[in-house]
């Protein structure tokens, strides 16, 4: 596997957004076509993802 897939994966798993984030370029954009909302650039909003999942953002997802 690839070093770089490794230490994302792990950070993935230990649920540490900060440690997925100092895997990915400064300049990183992630899209997500079917929840055109979601998508964001860059380092700052990589970790939102996973603290949204562990919180209430099911809810706040039926409402926004």
């Amino acid at each position: 596997m690839n070093p770089t897939i490794g230490r994302l994966a792990e950070a993935v798993n230990r649920h540490d957004p900060e440690g997925m984030a100092a895997q990915m370029a400064p300049d990183y954009r992630s899209e997500q076509p079917a929840h055109p909302n979601r998508g964001f650039g860059g380092t700052a909003g990589t970790g939102r993802p996973t603290r949204c999942a562990a919180s209430s953002c099911a809810a706040s997802a039926r409402t926004g």
